[in-house]
């Protein structure tokens, strides 16, 4: 029977405290975090109030509503009307979103027209968040708005504004 310890494991009894450390650890918990619910994410599950809003300097936001619904904000582009209902829409508007990879749910205020959505990109995991709010129009019509934004970094490349208009093609149809 041999005796426990580093002799029998192949392990050096002690470490050289010059060499270079390894960076495992810190590696590792960047990854951690990058696949899991970051601070950027739970951090702003606040349904936010399209009425008051800004928007801010960054490029890495894209804002569709209609006419007369932001008061501080002047949208991108303006929201298309809907021959449905707002409960209806907010309904069809949620299942095209979770449609999409890595969307998932962070509010859920349907009763009110209102849901915030996050899809998280594909290598880096980077949260995007998205708000929508379906409006009740006269004769049984609806239309929407959406703010997607990217959490982190300055500039998104186009994918929020892309982002919209897929999900609004994929509504429509």
């Amino acid at each position: 029977m041999t005796p426990p310890g580093p002799a029998r494991s192949g392990a050096p009894a002690s470490r050289n405290p010059w060499s270079p450390r390894p960076r495992t650890s810190w590696w590792s918990g960047c990854a951690i975090w990058l696949i899991s619910d970051s601070p950027f994410e739970s951090a702003a599950r606040i349904v936010i109030d399209f009425a008051t809003f800004e928007l801010n300097r960054k490029p890495n936001q894209f804002l569709l509503a209609p006419d007369g619904l932001c008061q501080n904000a002047t949208p991108h582009e303006r929201a298309p009307s809907f021959d449905l209902p707002a409960d209806m829409l907010i309904n069809r508007f949620r299942t095209v979103a979770l449609a999409e990879p890595r969307v998932r749910v962070l509010e859920d205020e349907r009763r009110r027209g209102q849901m915030v959505f996050v899809q998280k990109s594909k290598v880096f995991r980077f949260p995007d968040h998205v708000d929508v709010l379906a409006i009740e129009m006269p004769e049984g019509r609806s239309t929407i708005a959406v703010y997607s934004r990217s959490r982190l970094g300055y500039r998104d490349f186009g994918v929020n504004r892309r982002r919209v208009h897929d999900w609004l093609a994929k509504l429509e149809n």
